[in-house]
């Protein structure tokens, strides 16, 4: 069975601040490569790995039933909490075991959450709950680009510091996928496209989703402590140990630039998709 690293309700709250939301035309992508040999209708969606619902929100109106199931309870309060239309549902539940009937499903949808995961189970599951010609899409982001459309030196600046703390701070500290022991480290593409196995033989890989969006040192830094490595840096080291890390990230990024001010630089975070679809052949 899968778990989450999410469990406590502190730790769900931040994730449900400060993760930015995921695009739309993610799944209208899906609907997309779904309707290319599927013309019934859209009759349920699930969303493997929901989270607080942020990945969920955008299957409707696609489909008339959307269920999102994630395996931290807390997780799922928040999305319980979120007030989504009422065609939504959530339930705590493991990928390993979805709690939806034989082949009910058109498009099982998994955000930045399957690489948590027993793929291997998973995907038994996955073929007893997806229609024939039903599909997966499972996608996840490189960690943001940062830029400054006032500054660009200062932009480059925060980037590397951004993107070291990744890789050397919080080295040692990205999960290790229970299941195939392989670390979930800071190059997702390398992982979701060369090492998980794709469930069907039909499979489409689509890279063409790339949002920018303003963010501020200070959301920079929140959006920071809800990655993975950091929440277990947080819980391995103690949350004091985390709060001097976040400053000495906010330091570091300031350095030599002291006349900033971390709450109203005009920053910008550009997030770059890539999306794995697979289809279930008809038998």
């Amino acid at each position: 069975m899968s778990k989450s690293i999410w469990n406590l309700s502190s730790e769900a709250a931040k994730y449900a601040k400060s993760r930015p939301s995921h695009p739309e035309a993610i799944v209208k992508n899906a609907v997309q490569f779904l309707k290319e040999k599927y013309s019934g209708p859209l009759y349920q969606a699930v969303d493997v790995g929901c989270g607080t619902g942020i990945s969920t929100r955008n299957l409707f109106p696609h489909f008339q039933s959307i269920l999102g199931v994630d395996a931290s309870e807390a997780m799922v309060k928040e999305a319980q909490a979120a007030g989504y239309h009422n065609s939504m549902r959530f339930l705590a539940a493991s990928a390993e075991k979805l709690p939806v009937q034989d082949g009910s499903v058109q498009l099982a949808l998994v955000g930045r959450a399957i690489h948590y995961f027993d793929t291997a189970k998973f995907y038994e599951e996955l073929n007893r709950v997806l229609i024939d010609n039903g599909i997966i899409c499972y996608y996840s982001v490189h960690f943001p680009s940062i830029s400054s459309p006032s500054s660009s030196e200062f932009g480059a600046h925060v980037h590397e510091t951004f993107w070291r703390f990744l890789k050397t701070n919080l080295d040692g500290y990205w999960p290790v996928n229970a299941y195939n022991k392989e670390i979930i480290g800071w190059d997702r593409r390398n992982y979701y496209v060369n090492i998980i196995p794709v469930p069907f033989n039909e499979t489409k890989l689509d890279e063409t989703v790339s949002v920018p969006r303003k963010i501020s040192l200070l959301q920079l830094a929140n959006e920071l402590r809800t990655y993975s490595p950091f929440v277990t840096y947080s819980n391995l080291e103690g949350d004091d140990k985390a709060t001097e890390l976040l400053d000495a990230f906010l330091t570091e990024c300031l350095k030599g630039y002291q006349e900033k001010d971390k709450d109203s630089i005009d920053l910008v975070a550009t997030d770059n998709f890539f999306m794995v679809m697979s289809r279930k052949m008809e038998k």
